[in-house]
């Protein structure tokens, strides 16, 4: 049984109710049909999910609601036995990583690679968060073995589709390690999408009141944790204390600046630090279609032979199907707000 909470909650094994165990092999999970669900760090397991024959789950908005959903069984792994499972796994041939802020048309690109014959792109596998979310009990050393491990185990595409090219778009929290993936993942083809911080905020505010039903939760009520919790990218809650010093009157947006200004922090820290990624604003990719699909397609590897059909990917909101689609009614941030985001950043 499934106990479903908020749509966009990060993935954790309490989001399943199973019913006895069975003892079996550790390969079960590199059968046709099973993926990797999430990382359960402070409990040392991992979770996989087996999913329905024929389930594609580069066709899903998000990859961790089709898994959610479509969960037959699930299999609970000891975290240290993943490199070792990795290592059956035939290495990707060509793997792009597509890093953002979030609210800045990751979703459109992971859908106009999917455009493309012989790309797999898949839009938010969850233990990419689960990672960002543990990073403060995790040592360099197993965070790096988890990074290989976690990408090989996903790069696997439905047994008998022919793959040229593996494209990847994390949830925007995984910005905090961006650098080590670079490290890790050594032959890489990464992009990092991007927008201004109003343009972020006001996405967001928008799609948070699509997701959870509320404009501006009030300070320490459920909602309100979850957007502490996802700005601050699970970071102790004296953070908020270094940032606005009293945490009792902090609304939504404020927590929506903060996060907007650690993403692009990372960012701009690994970059310094030597991380060679290709930016993308979200203004350009939506200003000049065809220019900027070209350079997202060249910064993954492809050429473009394939910008054609890759933009198709604009022909319906990406978000399509999920609790979050621009179809939903919901309100901008206010002129106040707005003052109150710039006096933030400022």
């Amino acid at each position: 049984e499934r106990n479903q909470g908020f749509p966009a909650e990060v993935r954790h094994p309490g989001q399943f109710r199973l019913t006895g165990p069975t003892r079996t092999d550790a390969e079960i999970v590199l059968g046709h049909g099973w993926s990797l669900y999430c990382l359960d760090v402070p409990g040392d397991r991992a979770i996989f999910v087996e999913l329905p024959e024929n389930t594609d789950l580069s066709t899903a908005p998000f990859v961790y609601g089709a898994q959610f959903h479509g969960a037959v069984r699930a299999a609970t792994l000891p975290l240290g036995i993943l490199p070792d499972l990795a290592r059956e796994v035939e290495e990707a041939p060509n793997v792009g990583l597509l890093m953002s802020t979030g609210r800045c048309g990751s979703t459109l690109a992971s859908r106009i690679f999917t455009q493309i014959p012989g790309v797999w792109s898949l839009s938010e596998p969850d233990w990419f968060t689960n990672l960002a979310f543990a990073r403060f009990d995790l040592a360099d050393e197993q965070r790096d073995s988890l990074i290989a491990a976690c990408t090989r185990l996903t790069c696997r595409p439905p047994t008998g589709m022919q793959v040229d090219a593996i494209v990847l778009k994390p949830r925007s929290e995984m910005m905090i390690q961006a650098a080590a993936y670079v490290e890790v993942l050594k032959d890489l083809h990464a992009v990092f999408l991007y927008r201004d911080c109003f343009g972020y905020v006001n996405s967001l505010y928008r799609f948070s009141q699509r997701v959870q039903g509320v404009k501006d939760p009030a300070p320490g009520s459920g909602p309100w944790e979850i957007g502490r919790q996802l700005a601050t990218i699970n970071a102790p809650a004296k953070v908020l204390a270094e940032y606005f010093g009293s945490v009792e009157d902090i609304q939504l947006v404020d927590l929506m600046a903060l996060g907007w200004a650690l993403r692009m922090r990372a960012y701009l820290e690994a970059r310094s630090g030597g991380m060679s990624v290709a930016p993308l604003h979200y203004d350009d990719l939506t200003s000049d279609k065809r220019l900027q699909t070209g350079v997202l397609l060249e910064s993954c590897g492809l050429d473009a032979r394939h910008l054609e059909i890759a933009m198709k990917g604009f022909d319906r909101d990406a978000h399509s199907g999920s609790a979050g689609e621009n179809a939903i009614a919901a309100e901008p941030i206010s002129d106040a707000q707005r003052a109150r985001v710039a006096e933030l950043i400022a």
